[in-house]
């Protein structure tokens, strides 16, 4: 009876024993977020600064490179870091070098004029997007060309309604 019992504990420990064999799936959110620094690493504006875009997550599935092109050198820096699968690369037009001398040179532009304009706009970079949105409040009485003249006509910059 008690080889029976001694037996039964043993199947019982050994059941609870699990492995996540979904660690390094495409579905697994807190895998990607440890693979970041990994990633950081190998790929970012340092390494790859003409071509690197920024990153992001795709949900819970991948982490998304954005890159103006991809070079066998980008390559090789993926694949180094593994889990390929989990790593995708988007082209886009913009790299994020390109986007920040706009996002500066109208930061220049504010600093050196006074605009009332100015003083209420929101302006950031968005990756996904590729852009550097400027938020105008009040944009439907602003023509648009009107505001590229007075912030940039970078084809970068996309200009949005800042909610009230």
């Amino acid at each position: 009876m008690k080889k029976i019992i001694a037996f039964i504990l043993m199947f019982v420990v050994l059941a609870s024993c699990h492995t996540d064999y979904s660690v390094g799936r495409p579905s697994d959110q807190a895998f990607l977020i440890e693979l970041m620094p990994r990633l950081s690493a190998k790929v970012n504006i340092n390494l790859f600064p003409e071509i690197y875009a920024g990153r992001s997550f795709k949900g819970n599935e991948h982490i998304i490179i954005y890159v103006t092109e991809v070079t066998p050198q980008l390559e090789q820096a993926i694949s180094n870091v593994g889990y390929p699968e989990n790593i995708k690369i988007q082209v886009v037009e913009f790299s994020l070098l390109e986007i920040q001398a706009v996002h500066d040179e109208i930061i220049e532009k504010i600093t050196e004029q006074e605009d009332e304009l100015y003083a209420v706009i929101s302006m950031g970079i968005n990756v996904k997007e590729n852009r550097l949105v400027i938020r105008v409040p009040n944009l439907k009485n602003y023509d648009i060309d009107q505001l590229h003249n007075k912030f940039s006509d970078s084809p970068v910059i996309r200009f949005e309604n800042l909610a009230d």
